[in-house]
Parts: structure tokens; sequence; C-alpha cells
């Protein structure tokens, strides 16, 4: 199954030892693609064709 995060489509808030805007860029890095598997999931923005993957392409 191919995993799409819409990157602006979510919020946080901060944690004791992050700002939201820190926890939000990291999981953006660590869930773009995944370092043994090919793109198992990808981070897209809402204005994009989310109902397009792009994981093949």
């Amino acid at each position: 199954m191919d995993v799409t995060l819409v990157g602006d489509g979510h919020s946080t808030t901060d944690s004791n030892g992050l700002s939201a805007e820190q926890i939000i860029k990291h999981y953006k890095e660590t869930l773009h693609g995944h370092y043994n598997v090919e793109n198992f999931s990808i981070v897209r923005n809402a204005e994009e064709d989310l109902f397009h993957p792009t994981h093949y392409s």
C-alpha cells in the first residue's frame, strides 16, 4: 500500500522539546520516502491531484 501524506493538511502543537513547526518538518522529512522501500510514502500538497498516484511515475 502506498501512503500519501498531505504536507500542508495537518497541524500539531508544541511539545516540551520541539516547536510545532519543528515537529511537522521532522515528519515531512522522515516520511517522504523510506530508506529501504522505494517511495513507500510521499509528501504532497493539497493543491495537487492527490487521487492521481505518483508513487510509480
